[in-house]
């Protein structure tokens, strides 16, 4: 048993020394081209780069690194400013306590649109709630408020055929009975 436990170790400190050699023989030097095929140092381009030096130049088996001297932008006569984003939204009403029937929620403001305006033109008061949810921002439909759920009982169904989806609850404010 203490036999096969030496020669183990004997087998994982050669492995360990291979390794080691193979790395210090390819990790030091460039990858050689494919056969048939041969190395060209080029020259850096010409203009504002200067070479740097890495080393004697009988040595050197790398081309030369460069440094690129950044000069500021002239401005085109007759170009136009760069366009700025338009300013935010200004932000939505808060809507007063209560309950509310969380119908839909849509990543942006256009795609909430055609259900709002179905919903508005049904007859029934709409909210829009921005939120943020996994790092993406939703635009979340209610409907309400509803100083009860009880009381919106009666309009749950016309609700949920005009979403095309079932609502559920989201209170607003302080505790309200249910």
């Amino acid at each position: 048993m203490r036999k096969a436990k030496l020669i183990g170790l004997g087998w994982v400190g050669l492995l360990l020394i291979i390794g080691f050699v193979v790395y210090r023989v390819v990790g030091d030097s460039p990858t050689a081209p494919p056969t048939g095929q041969k190395v060209v140092l080029l020259a850096p381009p010409p203009g504002n780069v200067q070479a740097a030096s890495s080393g004697t130049q009988a040595n050197r088996t790398t081309p030369a690194r460069a440094s690129i001297e950044l000069k500021p932008l002239v401005p085109v006569p007759g170009a136009k400013p760069p366009v700025h984003p338009p300013p935010p939204p200004p932000p939505l009403p808060k809507p007063p306590s209560g309950w509310y029937l969380q119908v839909a929620a849509y990543y942006g403001m256009a795609s909430a649109k055609p259900l709002v305006q179905k919903m508005r033109q049904a007859g029934f008061e709409t909210w829009l709630s921005p939120t943020v949810y996994h790092e993406r921002r939703f635009i979340r439909i209610w409907i309400g408020p509803y100083k009860t759920r009880r009381s919106a009982y009666p309009h749950m169904a016309r609700i949920t055929a005009l979403a095309g989806a079932s609502p559920f609850w989201v209170e607003v404010g302080g505790s309200h009975a249910h």
